[in-house]
């Protein structure tokens, strides 16, 4: 494909992806293909950094493909897994100055395509019609919802009731069906738990080989198989599965 090409294709990916944005969704195709002209796609490889607070220019996400691992940058430079976001999540960089706010930054989690939009081009195709802004803010607020929802999972019980929470909240989102026994897949690591709980890796191993022995799930090689969901939900409100506290009560 030359580049001619290849940049009209990225073109119309950008529009479509865009369309099927809940915030857009509304959106005239003369307007879309106003921002899709302003914009670039970029793909990046598992790990890349895909955008920083702390680097410019002044952008707007919008995750078309893959997920991304959000994390806070500390005052002394420490860096703090707070949530994993896939396709049709859409996230401003450059923080707001607002006394010490952390800043972000954005890697692939896995094989991911995004799209790059200046928040400025953004925020005046916004102002230009203020009817666009009520859709804009209402995914914004149920995506704030549901990473609020993720940090609380991982905040509250024991470690490994906040394993189960944080395993079930991803797998509501991004977990594949595998055969018609209802498993689902989960691409995430140990390490990648870990992170996100501010825990050890040996801890999260600890804790998913008892929730193996009790066929909750399966740990294999940067993915999870969750074999009995309901079980995996009943770990996530009480601490414990069925089985155990089935022999607890004895």
């Amino acid at each position: 494909m030359d580049l001619s090409n290849e940049a009209a294709a990225d073109l119309a990916l950008i529009e479509h992806s865009l369309r099927w944005t809940e915030g857009f969704s509304d959106w005239t195709p003369q307007a879309l293909k106003q921002l899709a002209a302003g914009s670039r796609l970029a793909r990046h490889p598992r790990r890349e950094l895909v955008a920083s607070d702390a680097l410019p220019p002044r952008q707007t996400l919008a995750v078309v493909t893959g997920q991304l691992m959000v994390r806070t940058i500390a005052s002394e430079g420490t860096r703090y897994a707070v949530g994993l976001v896939g396709a049709g999540t859409v996230l401003a960089t450059g923080r707001l100055q607002l006394g010490g706010s952390p800043a972000l930054e954005f890697h692939a989690h896995s094989d991911a395509t995004t799209i790059h939009i200046p928040t400025a081009l953004l925020t005046g195709l916004l102002d230009s019609e203020p009817q666009r802004w009520r859709p804009m803010l209402l995914m914004l607020l149920r995506q704030q919802r549901d990473l609020s929802a993720s940090l609380m999972d991982r905040a509250l019980g024991g470690t490994r009731q906040r394993i189960a929470a944080t395993v079930d909240r991803l797998a509501s989102t991004y977990g594949l069906s595998e055969g018609a026994d209802g498993s689902l897949r989960l691409r995430l690591s140990q390490e990648d738990l870990a992170d996100l709980l501010q825990v050890s890796r040996q801890t999260v191993n600890r804790e998913l080989r008892a929730l193996a022995g009790n066929g909750v799930l399966a740990a294999d090689y940067n993915s999870l198989k969750i074999l009995d969901r309901p079980a995996l939900q009943f770990v996530a409100r009480h601490g414990r599965s069925p089985d155990e506290r089935r022999r607890a009560d004895l």
